[in-house]
């Protein structure tokens, strides 16, 4: 009976352990703003900004384009 425990615990952590592995990150994506629906305080906000983020050897990488910021455009990249 306990062999029959033990096999059925290291069963389920392992489909666990498989299943939290192949949870994809939330945050990885190219996100766009939408200026209707968002608020800045203060303000004025760009009117127009994507954030993409992507996983990287080093960890997250993170890249803002803001095309209109400051009549110019401005690239902001790190990687976190």
């Amino acid at each position: 009976m306990k062999l029959k425990l033990a096999y059925l615990s290291g069963a389920l952590l392992l489909v666990a352990a498989l299943a939290a592995a192949q949870t994809p990150d939330p945050f990885v994506g190219t996100w766009q703003l939408d200026s209707d629906n968002s608020t800045f305080d203060p303000g004025p906000g760009p009117t127009d900004r994507t954030m993409k983020f992507e996983m990287t050897a080093n960890g997250l990488h993170h890249q803002t384009l803001t095309p209109t910021l400051f009549a110019g455009t401005n690239i902001i990249e790190y990687t976190a």
